[in-house]
């Protein structure tokens, strides 16, 4: 027999905080979030955590895994396990965290595609795109915002007030790196604290969709240098 402990929190009662153990029955291919979902679904329906699309998609079921930040769906479970909420987050209860406040500072990025012209009138067609330019911003449109790399991130730990982490300037990076895009990113990304990564690649190493994101930041800081040279 197998056990997985889980960092419960109550939200009623903040001082309730407690790892609990559950006896688990482990199948091959079993994941994280089928463990968690057989819990739920037979041991206890108290147990809170976030999933959505089952597929490394919605990047909704993050959570830390014996200390390290991955998707539920995508981690094969162990027959010893620690599972905690993502870190870098407030939580709401047991492995489910709060996005809204994070997103909410993340709105102010703009992150969508702005097509106004040098008069301010609105593009009328998507001109086609050079597979060179397809090739540099498909990589940072992989980002399935689950979080992982703010939650590995000792520069967001240390400054987040003022620096968004490395998911948010890759999602910038998608759109500063497609020729389309008319809006000067570079206010934004220095909004967003670029200033403030370390380039220490712990973000390399727990992105589930090996996006790179230091990488990622690294060419959009070069960016912003050959464009105002005053970065």
């Amino acid at each position: 027999m197998s056990w997985v402990d889980i960092r419960r929190f109550d939200p009623l009662d903040k001082n309730a905080c407690r790892t609990q153990r559950y006896q688990v029955s482990l199948a091959p291919g079993m994941s994280v979030l089928n463990l968690l979902e057989q819990i739920y679904s037979e041991q206890d329906e108290t147990l809170a955590y976030s999933r959505c699309c089952r597929a490394g998609v919605c990047g909704l079921c993050a959570v830390m895994v014996n200390g390290k930040p991955r998707l539920a769906c995508r981690t094969a479970a162990s027959p010893e396990m620690l599972l905690e909420p993502l870190r870098g987050f407030p939580v709401r209860k047991d492995l489910l965290i709060d996005r809204e406040a994070y997103e909410a500072h993340r709105s102010r990025l703009h992150l969508y595609l702005e097509r106004q012209s040098c008069r301010g009138a609105r593009a009328e067609a998507l001109e086609p795109v050079a597979r060179e330019d397809f090739e540099r911003f498909k990589i940072p449109s992989r980002c399935v915002e689950c979080y992982c790399c703010v939650a590995a991130c000792p520069a967001y730990k240390a400054h987040p007030d003022t620096f968004l982490g490395p998911c948010s300037l890759v999602l910038l990076a998608r759109h500063s790196f497609d020729p389309r895009d008319t809006m000067d990113r570079r206010p934004l990304a220095l909004e967003a604290g670029i200033s403030r990564c370390i380039n220490c690649k712990k973000c390399d190493a727990v992105c589930p969709m090996g996006i790179s994101p230091s990488s990622v930041i690294a060419a959009l800081k070069q960016q912003i240098e050959e464009e105002h040279h005053d970065l």
